[in-house]
């Protein structure tokens, strides 16, 4: 992961895990939480992903959001 997201991997704490059908096929999310002293701003690579926004759980009720997501934020972790 630090390849990935540029952090030390010991940084990120587990935060749970969801399994659903989600776009048609069973799939299984492991989610990590990462706490910040302060919101850091976002650094692309304009590969892949060309638009990014950190955002807190409070913010994310008027955004669109993956059914992974949505288990993740109402802690329904159920397998």
């Amino acid at each position: 992961m630090e390849k990935d997201i540029a952090l030390p991997s010991y940084t990120l704490l587990p935060a749970g895990s969801a399994c659903g059908i989600w776009d048609g096929r069973r799939d299984w999310v492991h989610f990590f939480e990462l706490h910040l002293d302060c919101m850091p701003e976002p650094r692309l690579d304009n590969r892949e992903i060309v638009t990014a926004h950190l955002a807190s759980p409070e913010e994310l009720g008027g955004i669109a959001s993956t059914k992974a997501v949505t288990a993740y934020l109402g802690r329904d972790f159920c397998c």
